[in-house]
C-alpha cells in the first residue's frame, strides 16, 4: 500500500512539506511495517520506519484484517533487505529495557 499526500503542512511546527509518502508491508500476522518520508522541493527531509500492531479484546488483529477493514488491497509481504536487517537487530534488543 503506497500513500502519497501532496498537501502542505504550513502553519505547523514543521517547515512547509510538499509531499508525505508512506509504504506499508506486512510479512507476518502480527505487525504492520510502515516506511514514511516527507519531501520538500524534491529533497527527503524525514524518513522513518514504524512497526505497529492493532489490538482488540482478543489480542493482536492480523494486518490483513486491518488493511481489508480500511478498504485497501493486501499488503506485500516481501520486505526490503534493510527492513529485514532492522527487524533482526531489534530482536537482539532487551525487552523490557534494562535501565
Amino acid at each position: 500500500m503506497r500513500l502519497r499526500d501532496p498537501r502542505t503542512w504550513e502553519g505547523r511546527d514543521l517547515d512547509s512539506v510538499d509531499v508525505v509518502e508512506a509504504l506499508a508491508f506486512s510479512p507476518d500476522d502480527r505487525f504492520l511495517y510502515v516506511e514514511q518520508s516527507m519531501w520538500k522541493r524534491g529533497d527527503c527531509t524525514t524518513h522513518a520506519l514504524l512497526r505497529m500492531a492493532v489490538t482488540s479484546q482478543n489480542g493482536i488483529v492480523a494486518p490483513a484484517e486491518v488493511v481489508a477493514a480500511l478498504g485497501h488491497d493486501p499488503l506485500p509481504g516481501d520486505l526490503p533487505g534493510w527492513v529485514t536487517a532492522w527487524i533482526a537487530a531489534d530482536a537482539e534488543r532487551p525487552w523490557p529495557p534494562d535501565m
